[in-house]
């Protein structure tokens, strides 16, 4: 059997125009996912970044609601519609941590320009004040009937709902 010479295959001009695109996303996506960072810490929330993609930002809300206020922040941020998740390290659970984890790049599409985020931001810390005086209870046989009373209160909370209209506005659509 004869070998053939190897030849290096290139890639077609629509793929590295894909490429390309796909480069300039993600460093647009790191450079929007690290300026809406520094804006809530300016604005008093602890930012944790944990993933090396950029996509994700990671805020500690322990300051704001004890060491269980990531649950609080979950149940606040997916009523208003982000897609963020508790940092429950993939325990079927709930994860009751003081973390919760935006996934950034949901709404943080190329549309979104830096006042926008500021705005996002501002609201996102004034839903996120809106959870300080919840405590969870330290006996877990209360906590569920708390959670389920504070997913009733937070549908009617009026500053609440003014969030979610204002989001909508500036929010990428999906879909």
């Amino acid at each position: 059997m004869t070998k053939l010479p190897s030849r290096k295959l290139r890639p077609s001009k629509s793929e590295k125009k894909s490429a390309d695109r796909e480069k300039k996303r993600a460093k647009d996506l790191a450079k929007k996912t690290k300026l809406f960072g520094a804006s809530l810490k300016k604005k008093g929330l602890k930012v944790i970044n944990k993933t090396s993609d950029g996509e994700k930002i990671v805020i500690d809300l322990e300051n704001l609601s004890g060491p269980a206020a990531g649950i609080f922040g979950d149940i606040v941020l997916q009523f208003l519609g982000l897609n963020i998740s508790t940092s429950s390290d993939g325990a079927e659970q709930p994860s009751y941590s003081s973390t919760v984890t935006l996934n950034a790049s949901t709404f943080m599409s190329g549309n979104v320009n830096t006042r926008d985020l500021v705005k996002m931001g501002d609201y996102l810390v004034e839903a996120l004040e809106q959870v300080k005086r919840y405590r969870l209870p330290g006996d877990k046989r209360a906590q569920g009937q708390f959670l389920i009373n504070f997913k009733e209160e937070i549908v009617t909370n009026k500053t609440l709902l003014e969030i979610k209209e204002q989001l909508k506005k500036i929010l990428p659509k999906n879909g």
